[in-house]
């Protein structure tokens, strides 16, 4: 989910956790199934991304039924989630949820398609220079909305769509283009992680006590990577986590957001959250005298891994200067394999 320059002062302290409860088994996303309706595509709200793959200017109702359906995003949907997002204090239930947002889906302007279709052209043709070999699902939807299920973010993705307020620039379809790719194609994944030294682990779960203020990320709702830092002059392994610190009374989640690393212990295929009096271990990024040596200091858009990455791959398309060039050429290395 991207929020303009607002992150940077949302990007404060965070109480996040896990623990391992024998969760239900991990399912990656299917290729998404066709519309109930197989009749084919209006030429005029496709455009081709490549060989295999065309984004499609999703109709009015057809977006509002996408973003009324449940997926793995909305399951995660915690108390505050809920609320927040759907501005009720009654809002309990993941169909609240999809309820209000499937009212948030609006149609698209041929103003809009044209001068999207023209920046999606813009950014085929730039993949295509590079060599980057992508393999994305058969199509991408672009799903136009006011955002309000969102806290007035700018884009943010769900399963096979981009969900975007209107007119976006370049950099916003890339990096959301960039949360489909690695949704759809774990096994890149997991090599693009570790451009940034995270780590594939099992899918590690918020502990009850904090649970209903986790602020969920659309574009990233899972906690399945770690990072080993130096925090207060020892090595502990973390995920970053975000969460609220206090009940909603009005406004966007945005303003509630407050980030922190969480340590985690266990073996490689059981990772949890540190308990302490049933409370999970949290510290400031600051505390982390190495962060920087670790991911880079190439954007401070640092809510999850995935969102780094998302700017990593904004800078490698868009052929940016960088501070550290390394990890750009990293990630192309990885993107330039078959």
């Amino acid at each position: 989910m991207k929020k303009l320059l607002i992150y940077p002062l949302v990007m404060l302290a965070l109480l996040m956790a896990c623990t391992v409860d024998d969760p239900d088994p991990i399912q990656e996303p299917e290729e998404p199934e066709e519309p109930t309706n197989p009749t084919p595509r209006d030429p005029d709200i496709v455009v081709p991304l490549d060989e295999n793959t065309t984004i499609v200017f999703t109709p009015q109702e057809e977006a509002a039924e996408r973003l009324g359906t449940s997926d793995s995003y909305t399951q995660e949907l915690s108390k505050f989630d809920l609320i927040s997002r759907t501005k009720n204090k009654a809002s309990t239930e993941e169909e609240d949820y999809l309820t209000y947002a499937s009212q948030q889906a609006q149609a698209w302007t041929e103003e809009e398609k044209e001068v999207l279709e023209e920046r999606i052209l813009g950014i085929k043709d730039k993949i295509d220079a590079l060599g980057l070999k992508l393999e994305f699902p058969e199509e991408v939807l672009l799903v136009k909305s006011t955002m309000d299920e969102e806290g007035g973010a700018v884009s943010y993705t769900r399963e096979n769509y981009i969900v975007v307020r209107g007119l976006v620039n370049e950099s916003f379809l890339i990096h959301e283009l960039f949360h489909i790719l690695t949704r759809f194609k774990p096994e890149r994944r997991t090599a693009l992680f570790e451009t940034i030294n995270f780590m594939e682990t099992n899918r590690i779960v918020y502990p009850e006590g904090i649970r209903d203020f986790v602020i969920t990320n659309p574009d990233a709702p899972f906690l399945e990577h770690t990072i080993t830092l130096q925090v207060d002059g020892e090595s502990e392994e973390v995920v970053f986590v975000l969460i609220s610190e206090e009940e909603w009374d009005g406004g966007s989640f945005f303003t509630y957001l407050k980030q922190r690393l969480m340590f985690v212990d266990g073996p490689d295929d059981g990772k949890q959250a540190t308990l302490v009096d049933n409370m999970p271990v949290l510290k400031n990024f600051a505390a982390a005298t190495d962060l920087k040596q670790k991911i880079g200091d190439n954007t401070n858009y640092t809510l999850h891994p995935e969102e780094i990455l998302a700017e990593h791959f904004v800078m490698l398309v868009q052929g940016q200067e960088v501070p550290e060039p390394s990890y750009i050429d990293a990630m192309k290395a990885v993107l330039q394999q078959e």
